[in-house]
């Protein structure tokens, strides 16, 4: 009787392990990380059989997809967020494409406090810390804030691209000079700061109405 009343115990743990496991998935475009597995009390011979039952793919080192592999671009994005661990963030031309004000990339980046290597397909941006204000969450997905975003983004474009991508910005209601300006001096000597500093002096200078039209 003894050793049937833990199997049921048991089983019972493990149906509420994998409900939460569900539900934290559906809230994370359907990928986990290892460490979120484990928080919930999956060991990881219970994970091993979860893989091999096909309830939980291998999309990157440390993170799964339950149940399939008809992953999403937000999916894709978040797992390889994920595979870089604690405090990465979406970065780059890939969070201007999250935001909204960059197009044309399908490039995943990411930008991470310190060595991490989560696959050959994403390009990792190393930062020795990232402000709190540079940090900001679209659906679940870690990404750079706006003013982050454009300041990094002053590193991979073209002149006349970044201030394309601050119009944009700006359609969208997403534009704040002060807080670009605060990002930009937390970053002081980053290599395309000149080129914002023009790309902002120029905004500043154009009458309200050319940058409506």
């Amino acid at each position: 009787v003894r050793r049937s009343g833990r199997a049921y115990r048991d089983q019972t743990s493990n149906h509420s392990a994998d409900r939460r496991i569900a539900a934290l998935a559906s809230r994370q475009h359907g990928v986990v990380s290892g460490a979120q597995l484990r928080a919930e009390g999956l060991s990881k011979h219970a994970i091993q059989r979860r893989l091999a039952a096909g309830r939980l793919h291998r999309v990157r080192r440390g993170v799964y997809a339950l149940g399939h592999l008809a992953l999403t671009r937000r999916s894709r994005a978040l797992a390889a967020v994920l595979a870089c661990g604690s405090g990465a963030l979406l970065s780059h031309r890939a969070a201007g494409g999250l935001w909204g004000f960059v197009g044309g990339s399908s490039a995943l980046e990411v930008t991470v406090p310190g060595e991490r290597k989560p696959g050959p397909d994403v390009l990792v941006h190393r930062s020795r810390a990232i402000h709190p204000d540079d940090r900001a969450v679209i659906e679940a997905v870690p990404v750079t804030s706006v003013a982050r975003t454009l300041v990094d983004l002053a590193e991979v474009l073209s002149e006349r691209r970044l201030a394309d991508a601050v119009h944009e910005a700006e359609v969208l209601r997403l534009f704040d000079l002060r807080r670009v300006e605060q990002a930009l001096a937390r970053v002081a000597g980053r290599a395309g700061r000149h080129a914002l500093g023009r790309v902002l002096s120029a905004y500043q200078d154009e009458p309200p109405f050319t940058r409506n039209e």
